[in-house]
């Protein structure tokens, strides 16, 4: 099978994986200045939602949904002293640099008692990282590869 066929075939185009990479591009998203330390913003790169946060100085792009149930990841929550992004609704978090899972769903919304509940949602899919993605600042414009 030829190769650019099987790279686009519907298998391919919806699987977990990130595309090749001479199929990925960089795409302009904002000035630097408009994130602000510790802080994070949502942007749609290429129909996707990237989440760009600042910590220590240093941009980092995640997606913008977490693979444990495809929740957004718009209201996360920054660890910066860790280097960590956790999830809001279940609790999973997520190394920012690397996209390793360090906690699958241990709550439901951080709420007293709910860590059965937490890791029984944790169960319905297996620990998984969230896709990172390279970040670039030239001139002050931020640019995410994907």
């Amino acid at each position: 099978m030829h190769r650019l066929y099987a790279a686009l075939s519907p298998a391919r185009r919806f699987s977990n994986r990130l595309p090749p990479r001479w199929f990925q591009t960089w795409t302009r998203v904002c000035n630097e200045e408009e994130i602000a330390e510790g802080a994070k913003k949502m942007f749609l790169v290429e129909d996707d939602p990237v989440l760009l946060a600042k910590v220590r100085g240093r941009l980092f792009g995640v997606s913008g949904l977490c693979p444990h149930l495809n929740q957004s990841m718009k209201n996360a929550i920054i660890d910066a002293d860790q280097g960590t992004i956790t999830c809001k609704f279940h609790r999973s978090v997520f190394d920012l640099e690397t996209g390793e899972a360090k906690v699958w769903s241990d709550s439901v919304l951080g709420i007293p008692g709910s860590k059965l509940i937490g890791k029984a949602l944790g169960a319905v899919r297996p620990p998984r990282s969230i896709p990172v993605y390279p970040i670039k600042v030239e001139q002050g414009d931020v640019f995410v590869f994907k």
